[in-house]
């Protein structure tokens, strides 16, 4: 059973803590099976003195290790919070039940001899709460714009006044204004501002508050205003927050626009296809409103055969626009276009401004596009066209030579020439066409008006080729870096003959006798079968044992020539005592161009020759 319950603070008000006391006792004559909960309620009283609305409904458990004896008593606690504002107010009916959870069930079963053993299990007592006093922050009103219109300044006034009982708590707050569509939800409306008030308001007293802000763009229409003082609740008012927000009457939002209008200030009479030519514009702001400091919208450039804008204009070209255009104020555009190569004959110039529709212009777009009032007359694509004449080389040059040729450059296109390309020589034997070298010149700059002529000259080293004759190719602009109207004519032809000397050692002969201590008149011819002379060739003679140069070889001779000139020859001779010890087989060998003064372009292999002949014992020795 609920013995004593009591509550410990007598004077209490809404939003106090209420402590409460009492006793749980076990009449019977068992200690308790189990533990067991306890339930709480606080409901208020009604005038008429019935129970109204529930304040608590709780259960508290009991769960002491010691479960409650036969004849014992434990004492228990609670505590609780009564509501803010009206519903913690007036008269309240407090009711502990022993072995009750939250629905009224039990665990425990009781008996006693007056079979009431479980009616007793419950205490009531009954509580009074006074009234507590509260600031009330109430809207009073608000003064609307007069002649409002979208993306222009609005200055909005509104009042806020204590209606309370009790000064604010706080000393700071935001007022919240917030612009509505008539008939729609403060939740769908744009927040204009956020307005701090700082300082305690007294009850009964007043502020009021002024606001100078832009009303947001591109609407149009009838809205309100809703403002909302303390709009983070930071005042505590339980019952009185409703008037926190006021709604003021409807008033009209006039229409403002964006009216781009574009002018045509350069267009170009004539032009020329595949060419850049520059076209320039001026867009005017003669709307109502600036356009957003933010603002970016593109302008498109078209050329349209019949001056319309539909799917047969030709885009040439955009230019984009970036920051806000004041009411009245322009900016001036200017591009260089390149025109379609396929383009001939007359076109009109079309500029379309936002292009894109970035700006708000409602009903005002059908002047974003002009049109040239004549037509820009396109002529064909200009093409250089180079022309290689009078080419003049050498007749003959060796291997390893610079080769320097002289050649006429003449621009018979209609265009300029202003490139720097790299032309090739080429040169293919006439013997075998398929035998080529080719080799890239130095970079040329070239710059040359049309119908005018340059001569030029190039100089490469003759690569290594047989001897013989050769075409030598110019290709002019071989990396094709000039646009030409006919690349067929860059080239011209030359002739060259590769030469070169052919030394060689003929018809060595001896005369005298062939024996140890002997003289001898050696003789030979020193012939050039090549194609070109020869210089300061060296011939030189020597013995030898075995055919070899090496260790051993004596040298007996050495002749030089100052020149032999192309398919001559010349005859040599000398007299040598062969050594009286020299007997046996020997060489001969005569070396020509033993020197290698003289590039024979891979002909030196004949220029050796030797003589095998056998040596007698000197008839000193023999006689010996």
């Amino acid at each position: 059973m609920v013995n004593d319950l009591t509550i410990t603070n007598s004077q209490v008000q809404a939003g106090d803590k209420v402590s409460l006391t009492w006793q749980d006792t076990n009449q019977g004559t068992l200690a308790l099976p189990s533990n067991y909960q306890s339930r709480i309620t606080v409901r208020a009283k009604n005038a008429d003195g019935s129970l109204g609305a529930v304040i608590v409904d709780t259960s508290l458990s009991f769960n002491d290790q010691q479960r409650l004896a036969a004849g014992e008593t434990r004492a228990r606690q609670f505590d609780f919070t009564l509501p803010e504002g009206i519903k913690g107010n007036g008269d309240f009916v407090i009711s502990v039940t022993a072995d009750s959870n939250i629905t009224g069930a039990g665990i425990i079963f009781e008996v006693n001899p007056q079979n009431n053993a479980e009616q007793n299990n419950q205490q009531t007592a009954n509580l009074h709460s006074n009234k507590k006093a509260y600031a009330d922050l109430a809207v009073t009103s608000i003064a609307i714009p007069t002649d409002a219109k979208s993306g222009y300044l609005a200055t909005i006034s509104w009042t806020v006044a204590n209606q309370g009982d009790k000064d604010t708590q706080i000393t700071n707050w935001v007022d919240r204004i917030v612009l509505v569509r008539q008939g729609q939800s403060i939740n769908s409306g744009v927040v204009l501002a956020q307005v701090s008030h700082d300082g305690v308001l007294t009850k009964g007293a007043s502020y009021s508050q002024s606001k100078t802000l832009t009303l947001p763009r591109n609407i149009e229409g009838n809205y309100q205003l809703v403002v909302v003082t303390d709009v983070n609740h930071s005042e505590l008012e339980p019952d009185t927050a409703i008037n926190n927000t006021y709604t003021s009457p409807v008033f009209a939002i006039k229409q403002t626009y964006v009216d781009l209008l574009p002018t045509l200030t350069t267009i170009p009479q004539k032009a020329e296809a595949g060419r850049t030519t520059t076209v320039s514009w001026q867009v005017n702001n003669q709307g109502t409103i600036a356009t957003a400091t933010s603002s970016y919208w593109v302008d498109q450039i078209y050329l349209s055969k019949t001056g319309v804008l539909d799917n047969n204009a030709i885009l040439v070209g955009s230019k984009s626009h970036t920051g806000q255009l004041s009411i009245g104020a322009s900016y001036q555009e200017s591009q260089s276009i390149t025109l379609p190569t396929n383009l001939l004959g007359d076109y009109y110039l079309i500029v379309v401004t936002d292009a894109n529709q970035n700006t708000y212009e409602p009903n005002q777009r059908g002047n974003n596009t002009v049109v040239s009032s004549q037509p820009i007359s396109i002529a064909p694509e200009p093409y250089a066209n180079l022309v290689a004449k009078n080419l003049v080389l050498p007749s003959a040059l060796s291997v390893g030579e610079q080769l320097t040729v002289s050649v006429d450059l003449e621009n018979n296109g209609t265009d300029l020439v202003n490139a720097s390309t790299y032309h090739t020589i080429t040169f293919i034997n006439s013997q075998n066409p398929n035998q080529r070298v080719s080799q890239q010149l130095p970079l040329d700059s070239l710059v040359m008006m049309p119908n005018s002529t340059q001569t030029k000259t190039y100089t490469t080293t003759v690569p290594s080729l047989a001897n013989g004759q050769w075409q030598v190719v110019l290709d002019l602009d071989r990396s094709g870096y000039i646009k030409e109207s006919n690349d067929t004519d860059n080239q011209i032809t030359g002739t060259l003959a590769i030469v070169s000397p052919d030394l060689r050692v003929s018809d060595i002969t001896t005369t005298g006798t062939r024996q140890g201590g002997e003289s001898l008149q050696i003789a030979w011819n020193t012939v050039n079968a090549g194609s070109q002379a020869a210089s300061n060739v060296v011939d030189q003679v020597y013995l030898t044992k075995n055919g070899s140069l090496g260790a051993g070889a004596i040298l007996l001779k050495e002749i030089s020539h100052e020149t032999l000139a192309a398919n001559t020859q010349v005859a040599n001779q000398f007299s040598y005592e062969l050594p009286v010890d020299l007997q046996g087989d020997w060489s001969l060998v005569i070396i020509t161009d033993a020197n290698n003064r003289n590039r024979e372009n891979r002909l030196e292999d004949n220029n050796t020759l030797a003589l095998a002949m056998n040596i007698a014992v000197s008839a000193m020795r023999t006689s010996q």
